[in-house]
């Protein structure tokens, strides 16, 4: 259910006639806040919607892919679980769409597709890597639904 969201979220918002530019913009602000822990949110798909209207509405990419990118090697922003998924899941998604601006947050993909010790979250990265243009080692296709 929750891919038929993203998915359907980002088709919404693509028509930018039905969604302002600063409506999607309010919504990109207030999904970062909720994966701040002082939100008290659980963020559960947030970070897959703000990869999916990265994707379809590129113009929003300078002001919010750094951020997006920041929370796959910053410290004090690293997630863990299904959030880190969502987080390797929506690099890959933004990846298809242009390269990321951030060797690092390629660097921290790539670790986790080599090292990381949850498998699902090990064979997400290597998906997202390899829509980065940096396929792993081995070809490693992704849990049902996150190619969409």
């Amino acid at each position: 259910m929750k891919w038929k969201a993203v998915r359907s979220l980002g088709i919404v918002v693509s028509e930018r006639d039905v969604v302002s530019g600063e409506r999607v913009r309010e919504l990109l602000r207030r999904w970062f806040w909720a994966l701040n822990d002082e939100s008290g949110a659980v963020p559960f798909g947030v970070p897959e919607a703000i990869g999916e209207v990265l994707a379809v509405r590129t113009e929003f990419q300078p002001e919010f892919l750094p951020m997006l990118c920041s929370l796959a090697y910053q410290p004090e922003l690293l997630q863990t679980g299904p959030i880190e998924r969502g987080v390797f899941w929506a690099l890959g998604r933004v990846g298809q769409a242009g390269a990321l601006p951030c060797p690092e947050a390629i660097e921290a993909v790539a670790h986790a597709a080599r090292q990381h010790a949850d498998p699902e979250n090990k064979k997400i990265a290597a998906w997202a890597l390899t829509q980065l243009g940096h396929p792993p080692r081995r070809n490693i296709a992704p849990a049902d639904g996150a190619c969409g």
